[in-house]
């Protein structure tokens, strides 16, 4: 309940810090830079805004995220199979928790955890 009451704040103050904080190092670039010109704050501003939206849309076209770009491929491999029709043989179900050993394990089932 909590977080919905203070999310909107957090975007306020935070995004808007970013933002003025991105518009600060394109105008210091402007300042720096030969022929990078940055006529005020404000302009400084709206061309980090822009940028981050060029960002956005470029880094969700080209998917940089190697793990989803493979997933979807095995998702599409698996669409041309033939759709699962279901068993009644029991499969094995395995557990994998790192840093427990056996007794331990076996200790918190008999105590019913």
């Amino acid at each position: 309940m909590l977080s919905y009451i203070l999310l909107p704040f957090v975007v306020i103050t935070f995004g808007i810090l970013s933002f003025v904080l991105n518009g600060v190092f394109v105008w210091l670039a402007g300042q720096f830079i030969n022929g990078f010109y940055v006529v005020d704050f404000a302009t400084a501003a709206w061309t980090s805004v822009r940028l981050t939206v060029a960002n956005l849309i470029t880094s969700s076209l080209l998917t940089l995220d190697v793990s989803f770009w493979y997933r979807n491929l095995i998702r599409q491999r698996m669409k041309k199979r033939e759709h699962y029709t279901g068993t009644d043989v029991p499969g094995v179900w395995f557990l994998e928790i790192d840093g427990l050993a056996k007794p331990l394990f076996e200790k918190a089932i008999a105590q019913g955890y």
